[in-house]
């Protein structure tokens, strides 16, 4: 066979072969669908704070208790941040003799009255930060009275001579033996203002807090009134 008739035959075979169109692919199915899976990350390595010898957790300052007016300055110093409106209005009570509820400390011109609060809290003041010294004003309430602090004085004890009738020695007091108190006592000692003005100074260093001291001795005095009406 001649290569012109291969030729030929060849088309021809061709020809009588059927058509068809594009074959259309399906979607794959779902389960054969996968994630390319991710490429694990490298953790960062955190970088080491070393708290350089001058930061401490005992931050101190200088704290300046001054009146508006006339009256006993008082400067405490090296004071630690946590030190509370309680324990300066304690100190100025203990260095004037002023009762504590006879007195607030002013922040400018705010007083501040919670008693557990921090000169940190105040002032914004952190742990290990060049802290400024800072101050209070002292406002003197109406009939505010310094209570005298006179210094005690021990005294020898005295021994008594034994009595030569009943050879008995009288009993000798010690010098810190409390002396029994003088004036009303029991009930009528309730119906003083000195004993409810104590009660609210008492409640308020206890509790450490003003408000809730005056609000106490209140419901103190309220309740009593109506139990002894």
């Amino acid at each position: 066979m001649s290569e012109e008739a291969f030729a030929k035959s060849f088309i021809d075979d061709l020809a009588r072969l059927p058509v068809t169109g594009p074959k259309v692919l399906s979607a794959p199915s779902p389960s054969l669908q996968y994630m390319l899976p991710k490429h694990p990350t490298t953790p960062q390595k955190r970088k080491r704070t070393t708290s350089s010898p001058d930061s401490s957790s005992s931050s101190t300052i200088t704290i300046t208790l001054k009146p508006r007016k006339d009256g006993a300055e008082l400067s405490l110093p090296a004071q630690p941040l946590t030190t509370s409106i309680y324990d300066l209005k304690a100190a100025y009570a203990a260095h004037t003799g002023y009762p504590v509820d006879k007195f607030k400390l002013l922040n400018g011109m705010k007083p501040e009255t919670t008693g557990s609060k921090t000169v940190a809290e105040i002032f914004g003041l952190k742990e290990g930060e060049d802290a400024k010294d800072v101050e209070f004003k002292i406002m003197l309430m109406a009939g505010a009275t310094a209570q005298p602090m006179p210094d005690r004085v021990v005294s020898p004890p005295v021994t008594l001579p034994v009595d030569a009738k009943t050879d008995v020695t009288p009993a000798v007091r010690s010098p810190d033996e409390a002396p029994v108190a003088q004036g009303l006592s029991g009930e009528g000692v309730m119906h003083t203002e000195k004993f409810w003005g104590d009660l609210k100074g008492w409640l308020i260093q206890r509790i450490r807090d003003e408000k809730e001291g005056e609000r106490l001795a209140g419901l103190f005095r309220v309740a009593w009134e109506k139990a002894s009406a």
